[in-house]
């Protein structure tokens, strides 16, 4: 067991276990897509979910000096007083390089040529049987909106990943929908959406992320009234 294995083991440990509610029977190796919450949704996936898999992460957080500018201009800037933390964003990079780097996430080149990257690193990752999770809600830029009180916006850019799966392979890739909820350590998964390539991408695009707000929104009323976790503060 290497450091990053014995370290996340020990994490659950000393973690409320997650519970991963399926609404329908979820298929090997399934695409989920669900809010993001901060650090909270990713941690409850990256500790209890109870097989392989790779969340989609901002490539910045692969290298040192990109993982300092976009903590200060992406993350911390949005946080009240969040520039009091600068000092502490640059004694604990190197461990946030190498905890990213060790949990081999499907890095995302967004805005550049390398998406394409992005992308065929998604279609293996589905090739080898591996569970991805992605936590698409805008929050990067000045016009972030709720579209319910659960979930900011979704970006659409993960819809391609479906686009390159279908041209590389002649199969269909579902998109399943999931709520996060830290405050009562559970994740509700819902039925799926699939991508339809009868359709030109920037429809789909729409329609698959509408079809996956609605259904968190509706997913996240399922559970008992519990505290709402958002990424950031609207």
């Amino acid at each position: 067991m290497n450091l990053y294995n014995f370290l996340r083991a020990t994490a659950r440990k000393f973690t409320k276990k997650v519970k991963f509610t399926e609404t329908v029977p979820v298929e090997p190796a399934p695409f989920i897509v669900t809010n993001h919450t901060g650090i909270s949704a990713p941690a409850m996936f990256l500790l209890h979910y109870p097989a392989p898999l790779r969340t989609w992460s901002h490539y910045a957080f692969l290298d040192k000096k990109t993982t300092i500018f976009h903590l200060k201009n992406n993350v911390l800037k949005r946080r009240k007083a969040g520039f009091l933390l600068y000092p502490f964003a640059r004694i604990f990079v190197s461990v946030i390089v190498w905890f990213f780097r060790q949990a081999n996430p499907v890095p995302v080149w967004r805005g550049s040529k390398k998406i394409v990257d992005t992308l065929n690193i998604s279609v293996e990752t589905k090739l080898q049987g591996i569970t991805q999770v992605v936590f698409p809600e805008k929050l990067d830029s000045n016009d972030i909106s709720l579209v319910n009180p659960y979930l900011f916006r979704l970006n659409r850019g993960f819809v391609y990943a479906a686009k390159t799966y279908y041209e590389k392979t002649g199969k269909l890739l579902k998109f399943y929908p999931a709520y996060s909820c830290p405050s009562l350590s559970t994740v509700v998964i819902g039925e799926p959406v699939c991508y339809n390539p009868d359709y030109p991408i920037h429809e789909q695009k729409e329609s698959v992320c509408q079809y996956l707000e609605n259904k968190i929104h509706s997913l996240a009323l399922t559970l008992p009234p519990h505290k709402i976790v958002l990424p950031v503060q609207k």
